[in-house]
């Protein structure tokens, strides 16, 4: 009985959980050490081997707070061998002389993004070289805003802004919303939008509205912005005497000119110059004779209804609100456009007695087109 309380109380003390600890690093279980270190600290936080693993695991991660207290907490103590604490309080003054700290804030309503960071050219020593190494990739990862980062003394870039770090200073950065752009609101990015689209004129009485599709790219060009998108609609029309009807033939393209305004925070204002290219199945001629003679209206009580596939071309507004967050850009845009159309002529109809040769007099059409939808933008 005493040897099963010997034990159990062996198996509670701080020795042991260094014991295990310096065993689960060997076989690089580094969890499992980084666990028993926790325990064993829990019950003496002044045990020299315990500190000296915390210190170990702790430049593995390049954890510069957690290193530094450790150690601190090492050297002051007074358990353990002289070595043992002279070693720790020699990380100590290594970590104060060649540590600093940064605490980042990004622009109101960010709170995790991706940063870009790029370290002093001068890191001589491989423990410091590595050290920035692990910062920066993390920091690339993504960070939670407010963030602390303990890195090597020297000048840094941190998303684009110049931070000197001093030895056991702590540098404040508040990084503006630009400084997320590069990939999302400055740098090339493609998009996506899906939203609804609707037509209006008197050519175009009988197109209903619809879903609409674009998918698109935009570089930067200066202070503009150019793009180009490809377009589909998913609308019907409707045809007298006769259900609906739908054409996959709705493809488009578009040119776009413009510029990002930054409204602050992670707000953006796009606004475009656009020039659109559209197919318009459904445009409903009103016809007679023989060979049947047509106009771009609707028909009236003595002419037959034809529905052809004509063309347009529509200059452009398109208006954007975006938020932005790392490489990505969501938000809504706008667009009003008015069609300057052609109808096809000659032409040809499936009509009541087979294949019929048509003409327009007068094939020129307009109209209004207006998309609302939604953006998801990602930067390349």
């Amino acid at each position: 009985m005493l040897i099963l309380a010997s034990f159990a109380a062996a198996t509670e003390s701080a020795d042991y959980h260094a014991a295990q600890a310096r065993i689960f690093v060997r076989r690089g279980w580094y969890d499992d050490a980084e666990a028993e270190v926790a325990l064993g600290l829990a019950l003496d936080p002044e045990n020299v081997d315990l500190c000296g693993l915390c210190v170990d695991l702790g430049r593995r991660e390049a954890d510069i707070d957690r290193v530094l207290a450790c150690a601190a907490r090492g050297a002051a103590s007074s358990q353990g061998s002289t070595d043992a604490r002279a070693a720790l309080s020699q990380v100590e003054s290594f970590v104060r002389q060649n540590y600093g700290w940064i605490e980042m804030r990004g622009p109101d309503g960010l709170r995790r993004a991706r940063v870009t960071m790029e370290s002093p050219r001068i890191l001589l020593d491989a423990e410091l070289k590595r050290s920035a190494t692990l910062a920066t990739a993390r920091a690339a990862e993504g960070v939670e805003f407010p963030a602390r980062l303990g890195l090597p003394t020297g000048d840094w870039t941190v998303a684009g802004q110049p931070v000197r770090v001093e030895a056991g200073q702590i540098a404040s950065v508040t990084l503006p919303a630009e400084a997320f752009a590069a990939s999302a609101g400055r740098g090339p990015r493609f998009e996506l939008a899906i939203g609804g689209v609707g037509y209006a004129g008197e050519a175009l009485g009988n197109l209903h509205p619809g879903a609409a599709m674009e998918l698109g790219a935009r570089v930067p060009a200066g202070p503009l912005r150019l793009g180009a998108a490809f377009s589909w609609e998913a609308r019907d029309y409707s045809v007298e005497n006769g259900p609906d009807r739908a054409s996959p033939y709705t493809f488009g393209g578009a040119l776009r000119v413009g510029a990002d305004i930054d409204l602050g925070g992670a707000l953006v204002l796009s606004t475009d110059l656009a020039a659109y290219a559209v197919m318009m199945p459904g445009l409903e001629l009103g016809c007679e004779g023989e060979p049947l003679a047509c106009r771009v209206a609707s028909p009236a009580a003595t002419e037959e209804p034809v529905y052809a596939t004509g063309a347009a071309l529509a200059p452009a507004v398109d208006l954007g609100l975006h938020y932005r967050t790392g490489r990505w850009l969501l938000g809504m845009r706008g667009t009003g456009a008015w069609l300057i159309g052609q109808a096809p002529t000659p032409g040809k109809v499936i009509g009541r007695e087979g294949t019929e040769d048509f003409t327009v007099a007068e094939p020129a059409f307009g109209g209004a087109r207006v998309v609302v939808a939604g953006v998801v933008g990602i930067g390349v």
